[in-house]
């Protein structure tokens, strides 16, 4: 029998304990859970942490039969196969050697920003916390947006981060 790769959906944040209770398994050949770094505001302090690039979601590698299905779908933290009817869906080779690619290379994704030039923006972190200004310019590899605010009866384009602000 073929192996292939299957998308598992886990409980967010599980993702870790759901990984380490498949490799222990005899019949997960490959488990994959790509992470990504993310900037993370904590009593005013910014700290880097490994996050999940997909929350909810694990990528297994394994030849599918009942037993063997029936065990993972039993694991602690498993939801399900993503499937279409009672059948999990394989994943294409060409995919996963992608996903896998990017995460080798530390090529992820960059995060985007759902704001635009031109929204109104709150500020929810830092020395500016409470302003609201308008957005001027939004550096996507930097992970930064200028935002001008009005000081004084003057407006002032301040850097910040994306987590800095709330876009209406």
């Amino acid at each position: 029998m073929q192996s292939n790769w299957y998308v598992l959906r886990t409980k967010t944040g599980h993702e870790d304990r759901v990984r380490s209770q498949l490799e222990n398994k005899t019949g997960c050949l490959s488990v994959l859970l790509p992470k990504t770094e993310v900037m993370v505001t904590r009593s005013g302090r910014k700290k880097k942490l490994l996050k999940p690039l997909f929350p909810g979601y694990i990528f297994v590698e394994m030849e599918l039969n009942d037993n063997f299905r029936y065990e993972i779908k039993n694991t602690p933290g498993v939801i399900n196969f993503i499937s279409c009817g009672n059948d999990p869906i394989p994943i294409r080779e060409n995919e996963i050697k992608y996903i896998m690619t990017l995460v080798d290379d530390g090529k992820i994704p960059l995060m985007e920003t759902t704001c635009e030039v031109g929204d109104i923006a709150q500020i929810v972190n830092g020395p500016f916390m409470g302003a609201a200004g308008v957005i001027s310019e939004i550096d996507i590899k930097r992970k930064k947006i200028k935002v001008a605010i009005d000081i004084l009866g003057k407006q002032v384009a301040i850097d910040l981060d994306y987590d800095d602000i709330k876009s209406s």
